[in-house]
């Protein structure tokens, strides 16, 4: 059950990543027209090599979704209806949250962290404005074991109210989250994104790993392994960072 699951949430993913590559190959043709009426936008040396550049952003995005997705078709597989929808719950919650973080680092700074040089000397300002959201996340947690309960069941009825004790523990991946995102902004280059998507994807493998070999202890190894997930690509995101701006 666990195998066909997972295959189906990939077999998903491949096509996700086949429509993104499409569509990122009809982007350049349609910018190309626009720019130069020539023949040379229908050149297949062209369009092959901007298809080829497209693939690790298609990835990037791809992956971010399977993030979430694959714990739940696991979930779905290894547990009963009621648990896999207390699941369910949570990671609806979490891919709310996480907008947050995507549309402020993703859309706002984004722009600003690929002007910065290597060497320069605001080059660490992505890690001081993830370090900060990371902050700000914190304070979710005090407010989610005051008021998390009454709040689940009042969104969600008595699923909710049910679902409440895995989110207590799941809502230390958000302050990570948050941080990993606005560092992986910073990695979103040419240059660095050949090391981002392999972190990311190592993250969904070891998540989605952790929750096959212990799925039969409890529910709260999902929220574990999303805890453990966000902090491997935290260090990693950190990491290649270091790497780029040593450069």
């Amino acid at each position: 059950m666990t195998a066909v699951a997972v295959g189906a949430r990939l077999f998903g993913v491949s096509v996700a990543l086949a429509i993104s590559g499409a569509a990122s190959l009809c982007c350049y043709w349609v910018l190309r027209l626009r720019s130069d009426w020539t023949s040379e936008a229908w050149v297949p040396g062209a369009a092959v090599s901007f298809l080829r550049q497209s693939i690790p952003y298609s990835v990037n995005a791809v992956v971010n979704v399977a993030q979430l997705q694959l714990l739940v078709a696991i979930s779905s597989a290894v547990f009963d209806l009621e648990v896999t929808g207390q699941i369910a719950i949570v990671m609806t919650l979490l891919a709310a949250l996480y907008l947050l973080p995507n549309t402020v680092f993703g859309v706002i700074l984004l722009p600003r962290y690929h002007r910065i040089i290597p060497g320069e000397k605001g080059r660490w300002l992505p890690v001081y404005h993830s370090l900060l959201a990371a902050c700000g996340a914190l304070l979710l947690l005090p407010v989610v074991w005051w008021k998390g309960r009454e709040l689940m069941e009042l969104a969600f009825g008595s699923a909710g109210a049910a679902a409440y004790p895995l989110l207590a523990v799941v809502i230390w991946a958000v302050p990570l989250r948050f941080y990993s995102t606005g560092v992986g902004a910073a990695l979103l280059s040419e240059r660095a994104i050949r090391w981002k998507v392999p972190s990311s994807i190592a993250a969904v493998v070891m998540q989605a790993s952790l929750c096959i070999f212990l799925a039969g202890r409890a529910e709260h190894v999902f929220a574990m392994a999303m805890i453990a997930g966000e902090l491997l690509v935290a260090i990693l995101y950190s990491t290649v960072l270091a790497r780029e701006f040593r450069k």
